[in-house]
């Protein structure tokens, strides 16, 4: 421990941060006597705070000043003691995240149920926050908050306290009047809060917006319109009821600036053809894909080919693996920069990529078997400089070898989740990137080998790890996700 300190003493801090970012955030501060410039850099760097179960030790606010982003997993984690620690500490908090209890529906609380831990039993039988407390919070944070994300579905867990804390807390949005964005899911329909007692804007610099529920009031809806119109860059819609369908795209026609808009509903064919028709000017559309079946993925995919050829970016996600992405499916949409297809592509869609998508700059799918053939026709995109690829590894180091030659602009490289570090001296290794979970990479044994450019081994790395990497661009969120994957969100000029 003596040698490593004095080691550290003769690392910078950038080189220091380099270090800890290897390391979970309960390894940080359990190694924190390391060193006094080991805990200054602990604490100036740490910006975000995760409250769940596992959190306990309040002292650790004390020391980090600069928490920006709180996400609290369960409401039930924020006590009157947390609370008041946050207000007094916490006065950088511009991010904060709450869930509600998500548990299964019809099942109703039981104040007899058995607890393993009784600190959990307080916390479920009495109220933990108070209305001052809740009050306190509001006043000294609402001007300063410019994300506000609530994930409220009724389940389990949900009780009076569950509805009164955010009854008050919907109230009490108004006065957070710098917001820039704001998700809310729910059952129940929330456009009303966007607008004010005389339908006036109540957040202009409102950008982005996620409002996902089993109920739409289009009037308000239709006042959300009319005051957002102008600012609106990304907006997720999630539809129940086929009815207010129309309404919805006649209003979201109306959104000039709108060039993002994420889908998640059970009539998915008829929004996209609206879509398509009265938002051109998309640049980026995310789909989920629920229990769709293979069929109804591929007319997804049809309408998308068909009506959206000026598009720049496309996610599919949650599509399962039966839906397998050929060459023609998506030869229209010959604008794309960026493609993300959660499940799988056939030999003839990797053959044909750079006739039929010739300005891909990132890719991510999965395929079944990773050959030299894939490989070979993935390096003729021009432009591609993010490649993940998932997938059975049958493919030889001079194909890797030949990849990274001829893919001239590639700047990431991943293949099961394990990161491909391409250096400026054209040397290829595989190594994990800092803030990466621990994960089984894969069982093969090749695959957990290090190659120089020439292919030879250098080192058994048996790897663990997992994350998406967030990439070199600058990213413009329209949701903070700080574990979201590579530099898919980087913006559009």
């Amino acid at each position: 421990m003596f040698t490593l300190k004095i080691l550290l003493h003769k690392f910078g801090d950038d080189m220091c941060q380099h270090i800890l970012s290897y390391l979970s955030g309960e390894e940080r501060f359990r190694y924190e006597s390391v060193s006094k410039q080991w805990q200054r850099v602990v604490y100036e760097t740490q910006t975000e705070l995760i409250i769940d179960k596992y959190f306990k030790d309040k002292r650790i606010l004390k020391k980090c000043k600069n928490i920006t982003r709180i996400a609290i997993k369960e409401l039930r984690y924020l006590t009157d003691v947390m609370c008041g620690i946050i207000i007094r500490h916490c006065n950088r908090l511009n991010d904060l995240s709450i869930c509600f209890p998500k548990c299964d529906e019809n099942v109703v609380w039981d104040n007899d149920d058995e607890f393993e831990d009784p600190y959990l039993e307080a916390i479920y039988l009495q109220r933990t926050i108070t209305p001052s407390t809740s009050k306190k919070f509001l006043v000294k944070f609402a001007q300063q908050l410019q994300t506000i994300s609530v994930d409220h579905w009724f389940g389990k867990y949900w009780n009076e306290y569950n509805d009164w804390f955010w009854r008050d807390f919907a109230k009490k949005l108004n006065k957070c009047t710098n917001l820039r964005s704001l998700k809310i899911h729910s059952r129940e329909s929330y456009w009303h809060l966007f607008n004010g007692s005389q339908n006036e804007c109540l957040f202009t610099r409102l950008q982005t917006i996620d409002v996902r529920s089993d109920e739409c009031d289009i009037k308000s809806f239709n006042t959300f319109v009319d005051n957002y119109k102008s600012g609106l860059k990304f907006m997720a819609i999630s539809v129940s009821d086929k009815q207010p369908v129309r309404e919805l795209m006649n209003g979201m026609s109306q959104m000039k600036a709108l060039t993002h808009v994420e889908i998640d509903d059970g009539f998915m064919e008829d929004v996209l053809t609206q879509l398509a028709v009265h938002c051109p000017q998309l640049k980026r559309l995310t789909i989920h894909a629920v229990h769709r079946s293979q069929k109804m993925v591929f007319s997804y995919i049809e309408i998308i080919n068909e009506n959206f050829i000026h598009l720049k970016r496309l996610e599919m996600l949650d599509c399962g693996r039966r839906p397998i992405l050929s060459a023609g499916r998506l030869n229209q949409c010959k604008q794309l920069t960026h493609l993300s297809y959660d499940c799988f592509g056939d030999d003839s869609f990797f053959t044909c990529i750079s006739d039929n998508l010739p300005k891909l700059e990132y890719l991510k799918i999965k395929c079944a078997t990773i050959t030299d053939a894939v490989l070979d026709g993935l390096s003729k995109l021009p432009k591609l400089q993010t490649l993940a690829l998932h997938g059975n590894q049958h493919y030889t180091p001079i194909a890797v070898k030949n990849f990274i030659d001829n893919c001239a602009k590639i700047k990431r490289f991943i293949i099961n989740k394990k990161i491909v570090s391409i250096h400026s001296n054209k040397n290829l290794s595989v190594k994990y990137e800092p803030q990466l979970s621990a994960y089984n990479a894969c069982d093969d044994y090749e695959s957990n080998c290090e190659y120089d450019y020439s292919g030879d081994l250098l080192s058994d790395y048996s790897g663990d790890s997992e994350s998406d990497y967030s990439g070199d661009y600058e990213f413009d969120h329209y949701e903070p996700d700080h574990t979201a994957g590579f530099d898919f969100n980087h913006s559009d000029d």
